[in-house]
């Protein structure tokens, strides 16, 4: 196992503690790494992007490094590549149905998030114009994943149909949240 493999195994460890506030400067620390790992290593990428704890755990550090910018640039970086990275595999109706909801609970974080970091366009700085294509690539792989998601349970059955209407309404409001939402 090379040095590089080892760190990823670290960096995993700390992102999949479960309590993440007692160790924010920690998580802070491994989603910068991890962000530069990732943009030079795709098998990185190939390897989390199927690994839905993993992903689930980057969104439950969102809160946590939101006033660091370098964190949370890494961590939007990371999402990022990882959704992109997923969405482009062939995923099968279960792999979505997985991704749709670990989205859907993440959904207020993303939110919350995205909300208490708009920066006015004549505000834009080049950091803040590289945040804003990265977060279009995700809000982009997430409508991908909830459209796919939604048409695929609206053609159910009117029987099957009834235990999701209320996650297929959700669903709806996050895809919209994030094809309306402005960057």
């Amino acid at each position: 196992m090379s040095s590089s493999d080892q760190l990823i195994q670290v960096l995993h460890r700390i992102v999949k503690l479960p309590d993440k506030f007692e160790i924010t400067s920690y998580c802070a620390s491994a989603v910068i790494i991890l962000a530069n790992l990732s943009a030079d290593g795709k098998h990185i990428v190939l390897m989390l992007s199927h690994d839905l704890p993993f992903l689930e755990d980057l969104f439950d550090i969102l809160p946590l490094v939101s006033d660091d910018n370098q964190a949370r640039n890494a961590l939007w970086c990371i999402l990022a590549r990882l959704l992109v990275q997923a969405q482009g595999a062939d995923m099968n109706s279960s792999s979505v149905e997985h991704f749709v909801s670990l989205l859907l609970r993440r959904f207020t974080v993303i939110k919350d998030d995205l909300e208490s970091h708009r920066v006015d366009k004549e505000d834009l700085s080049a950091e803040d114009a590289y945040m804003k294509h990265g977060i279009s690539t995700i809000l982009r792989a997430i409508s991908c994943v909830m459209e796919r998601w939604i048409m695929e349970k609206t053609s159910l059955s009117e029987e099957d149909a009834s235990l999701t209407e209320n996650t297929i309404e959700n669903a709806r409001k996050l895809l919209s949240y994030c094809q309306n939402y402005e960057l």
